[in-house]
């Protein structure tokens, strides 16, 4: 639920419409090594789930992370803003520059759209803050991948490195609690054959934000 997640860490990252599981494997990759915990999959049709592909480009980085599924991420983040900043990636005019931004640890859920469309108007419309890499102009944006890496980099809850963080506004930091737990049972990959991996307990369910007929390997956010 909302509670686990401030529990787990200030920051969490919410992957909205992300469709090749390459890229979910290498954004799941990029969080583990900067000291993430969680990785949440939206409710948008094209969101990808789990597959043999995925875990190959993770290599063990999804094994580092409390993996999540909600089946309404609007509902999620209307709740989730009691407590979280929502801040969105895009490229639109209201999207601040990653490099004029100062320091800060607010807890906030960061949301990485489609890898074609980006976020949605609507999703864009639930963002309290908006984000954007500037480039050199040749070609229009980086790869989500690259973007999640950045990103992570940029709001990294490790304390051991020296860099400039992020803050846009002044609300209260929630500390992390620690080391997360690893995965629930691996999905059957593209292939169809089961991927070899140890299991976890799985924790508590409700039925708001019911993940009924998502692929196995995620939690469910709830109230």
């Amino acid at each position: 639920g909302l509670s686990e997640l401030q529990q787990r860490a200030p920051i969490h990252f919410v992957l909205d419409g992300i469709g090749n599981p390459h890229n979910i494997g290498a954004i799941a990759r990029s969080l583990a090594f900067f000291g993430f915990k969680s990785l949440i999959l939206s409710d948008d049709p094209r969101q990808a789930g789990l597959s043999d592909a995925t875990y190959r480009v993770a290599e063990g980085g999804l094994e580092a992370l409390a993996l999540y599924r909600t089946q309404d991420l609007e509902a999620l983040l209307k709740d989730a803003r009691k407590e979280f900043k929502i801040t969105g990636t895009s490229l639109t005019r209201d999207a601040r520059p990653l490099s004029v931004l100062t320091t800060s640890n607010t807890p906030r859920l960061i949301l990485l759209g489609n890898e074609e469309e980006g976020l949605s108007p609507q999703r864009l419309k639930s963002c309290d803050d908006l984000l954007m890499i500037p480039g050199g102009g040749q070609i229009q944006s980086l790869n989500v991948a690259q973007t999640a890496a950045i990103l992570g980099y940029a709001f990294q809850p490790s304390s051991s490195v020296s860099k400039p963080t992020l803050r846009l506004s002044k609300d209260r930091s929630l500390a992390n609690s620690g080391p997360s737990q690893k995965g629930e049972t691996r999905p059957r990959g593209e292939s169809g054959n089961i991927p070899k991996r140890r299991d976890s307990k799985a924790g508590p369910q409700k039925k708001k934000y019911s993940t009924k007929g998502s692929k196995p390997g995620t939690k469910n956010p709830s109230r």
